[in-house]
């Protein structure tokens, strides 16, 4: 049996950091010192909650399960001087690319855009003084202390934008998640219906010569997509932080229009989200030359370069036919932008 997973990539959540511990009102009392002076010892300070990014981690599926997350409290303090033990931080792991909003004023606070990073977003309160620190010459026998401070309280909204080298974009259908499986160990859902692809995959491509990539299967667009058509901006929004879009083509569209119209249709949408994406560079890909009529596919070529100006590349992931000419030129890419950095 296939389960189903859900993919999350926003989510809003609680957390508090630990409150410190009360310092401690005590004084010495022994056989040979029956009125000592004050030992009551320092209250711990209170654990802190901490966001840290992780590759292992890639959705808020399982942090969305709990809905506040709260720091370990400082213990308070004890006679003789004791100071208790500080409370646990809480670590929280999230997938690097997630950027973390104030949930109440929409500010960004911190942005993760590599895995190991760290961000403290509420400190432990501190620890409060036990009487033995306010004792001085004027004040033999102090009977003051100090509270612990309470914690840190905050509401943050997570979002995911997910970090890959290269993004496929292309309409529902045009071969996006066979190329993805054909290149890598990736193995998305595949079906011949339009938004097989409901959730980014991500798969890790070794290119000889060059280094391991990752390549990001995005969901389909649509006409509309960057008004919230179909699965809309949801998805766009992961496009941004690849390097290189490959926008994948069908040869022999279904829905009534010409390769050349899909074209640009979906890669106005993309630029109508972000006028930035206009210039990532791009790799055009006309897909599914399964048949032995390579007249015919040269031809197609021919005019849809014609018609866009743009180079293109036929493949075939049925067949593997093409695949490693694109990932020559997915490199060859690659290496002018690492230059250019």
């Amino acid at each position: 049996m296939i389960g189903l997973f859900m993919f999350l990539d926003e989510t809003t959540i609680e957390v508090e950091s630990g409150k410190g511990g009360n310092g401690c009102v005590s004084f010495i009392r022994k056989k040979n010192m029956p009125r000592g002076g004050p030992d009551g010892g320092d209250g711990a300070d209170g654990g802190s909650v901490v966001f840290k990014s992780s590759r292992d981690v890639i959705d808020y599926w399982e942090i969305s399960r709990r809905r506040k997350y709260s720091a370990q409290k400082g213990q308070p303090g004890d006679a003789n001087f004791k100071s208790g033990p500080n409370g646990v931080d809480t670590i929280i792991y999230i997938p690097a690319g997630t950027i973390m909003y104030d949930a109440d004023t929409k500010e960004i606070i911190f942005d993760f855009i590599e895995p190991n990073m760290e961000f403290i977003i509420c400190k432990g309160g501190r620890g409060g003084k036990g009487n033995s620190y306010f004792k001085s010459s004027i004040n033999q026998i102090p009977r003051e202390f100090e509270l612990g401070v309470e914690g840190e309280h905050r509401t943050v909204f997570l979002e995911l934008r997910v970090i890959a080298d290269v993004g496929l974009v292309g309409l529902p259908n045009a071969g996006k998640s066979t190329f993805l499986s054909s290149i890598s160990a990736a193995r998305p859902k595949i079906a011949n219906f339009p938004f097989t692809t409901l959730n980014p995959n991500l798969g890790v491509v070794n290119i000889k010569g060059y280094t391991r990539i990752v390549v990001a299967d995005l969901p389909g667009l649509i006409e509309g997509s960057s008004e919230g058509k179909g699965l809309g901006i949801r998805f766009l929004k992961h496009i941004q932080r690849t390097r290189l879009l490959l926008h994948l083509v069908d040869i022999n569209p279904d829905n009534g229009e010409s390769p050349v119209s899909n074209y640009i249709n979906i890669r106005k949408e993309v630029v109508n989200y972000d006028k930035k994406l206009q210039a990532k560079d791009e790799i055009i890909l006309l897909t599914k030359c399964d048949d032995d009529d390579e007249t015919s596919y040269e031809q197609q070529k021919l005019e849809f370069e014609q018609e866009t100006g743009q180079k293109v590349i036929m493949i075939s992931s049925l067949l593997e036919i093409g695949l490693n000419g694109v990932l020559e030129e997915i490199a060859a890419k690659l290496r002018k932008l690492d230059i250019e950095n």
